[in-house]
């Protein structure tokens, strides 16, 4: 289904699936609301594409799901080829949940990534009655990269199992496998009880210039470290949060990155630069 050049579409308890390409491609300064609708098995494609100045807003019960490319399910097919649960791009914003109608979306099982976001792309999970799943993907659950953004106000926010034992010794992959990769300038806040939990590597991790911001949020049994800050990044670990039994350390970081916060109640941090915040 395609959305274009400044339209304004209502998809409501559809089921769209089985295409040779994406699910739903959004773009050209359009707008659309997705209300308890499934898209799924769609090869090769994504399940929601959101460009070019568009917006999109998923609502109610709504589930993007099996999306797929032609390739391997350990080589990244990228924005183009498919294998995306939902890309926001290019100036666009994706949210989930309107903050008034109970909403539970669930974003699973697609080929490599549940979210990417990118070029100024927003993903935004509202505050309110609202549940956002993200599970079980290839590679990693969510992507920002090249100045993408995401913001989650859910009171109720899983992104776990994802990611591969491959991973790592896959030289076809550029992007780390985890929970979260936030990279290239792009900067992610998180709050009001989102959950990283049971992912192959990292929770969280951050490079290339990335800012992170964290309050009442829960990272725990990762393969990996939970918190990971590399290559000039920004962690501002504020309050709330819980960060143990990963894998690796609770927080480490490189010395060319800044960890601002309160750490003493974390088991094993491994970073040479830790400011504790002024008031």
């Amino acid at each position: 289904m395609l959305v274009t050049e400044d339209s304004d579409a209502h998809i409501n308890s559809c089921n769209i699936h089985s295409h040779a390409g994406g699910g739903v491609y959004v773009r050209q300064n359009s707008t659309l609301y997705l209300l308890s609708t499934t898209i799924h098995d769609n090869t090769p494609g994504d399940g929601l594409d959101v460009v070019g100045n568009s917006l999109a807003n998923a609502a109610g019960n709504t589930t993007i799901q099996d999306n797929s490319c032609a390739g391997s399910s350990v080589t990244l097919c990228g924005g183009v080829a498919g294998g995306i649960g939902v890309f926001v791009g290019f100036n666009s914003f994706a949210s989930f949940g309107n903050g008034i109608t109970p909403t539970n979306v669930s974003i699973l099982n697609n080929q490599d990534i549940g979210i990417l976001a990118r070029e100024g792309g927003t993903a935004y999970f509202n505050s309110g009655p609202t549940q956002i799943t993200v599970e079980n993907h290839t590679v990693v659950g969510i992507l920002l990269l090249a100045g993408g953004h995401l913001l989650a106000s859910s009171p109720s926010s899983l992104i776990e199992g994802n990611g591969t034992a491959n991973c790592a010794s896959d030289a076809t992959l550029y992007t780390p496998c985890g929970g979260i990769v936030n990279t290239r300038n792009s900067t992610i806040e998180l709050r009001a009880g989102t959950q990283i939990s049971g992912n192959l590597g990292p929770g969280i991790l951050a490079r290339f210039g990335a800012e992170t911001r964290l309050n009442n949020v829960t990272v725990s049994n990762n393969s990996a470290d939970g918190l990971d800050v590399q290559w000039m990044s920004t962690l501002d670990y504020g309050s709330g949060n819980t960060v143990s039994a990963n894998g690796g350390a609770s927080v480490s970081c490189d010395v060319e990155s800044l960890v601002v916060g309160d750490l003493s109640g974390l088991s094993h941090v491994k970073c040479p630069k830790v400011e504790e915040p002024t008031h």
